[in-house]
């Protein structure tokens, strides 16, 4: 589930603290889990700071394994990748200044760092390994929620699946 589209373009919201896609995100995560779908990944920029009550209620009222993932990448990659994304020309660095916010880490003890080396598939290949750790298997998923902290990319064999999950600096 990408936290931008059900903030962008199903709401129409701004990324706030108290925005309504707090609770659209809140409400669809369980509920992708209650119709059945095994993995849910909610994936954006999430920062600490407005989502950490958010993120917390999720893992709290989550039943199965929660895993978190942070993207820990550099400015300079950051706009790197940014310009080899489709929509490179909806916003620019200026924008992107204002959300970067480095090692904006959620402090849970299951919360994982990507580091800006790792390939997508040696990424996916990570997390797949870990849901194996946890009584998962590739083929057969059991678990309930994977978080998914990103900054710049978009791991596209997990990121279809569901969520991923970070916090906002400070101003």
């Amino acid at each position: 589930m990408e936290q931008d589209y059900l903030r962008r373009n199903v709401l129409k919201a701004r990324d706030t603290a108290d925005g309504p896609h707090h609770g659209l995100i809140e409400q669809t995560v369980p509920y992708a889990l209650d119709v059945g779908y095994d993995v849910v990944v909610l994936e954006g920029i999430l920062h600490r700071q407005r989502y950490l009550p958010l993120l917390s209620r999720l893992r709290d009222d989550h039943l199965g394994t929660t895993l978190a993932y942070y993207f820990d990448v550099s400015w300079g990659e950051t706009l790197r990748r940014h310009a080899m994304r489709p929509q490179s020309d909806e916003f620019g660095p200026d924008e992107m200044r204002r959300w970067y916010c480095p090692q904006d880490l959620l402090g849970w003890p299951e919360e994982r760092l990507v580091p800006e080396s790792a390939t997508p598939a040696e990424t996916t290949t990570r997390i797949l390994a870990e849901l194996d750790r946890t009584g998962m298997t590739a083929a057969g998923f059991q678990l309930r929620l994977v978080s998914l902290r990103n900054r710049s990319r978009r791991i596209p064999s997990v990121s279809r699946c569901a969520a991923s999950s970070t916090e906002r600096c400070a101003q």
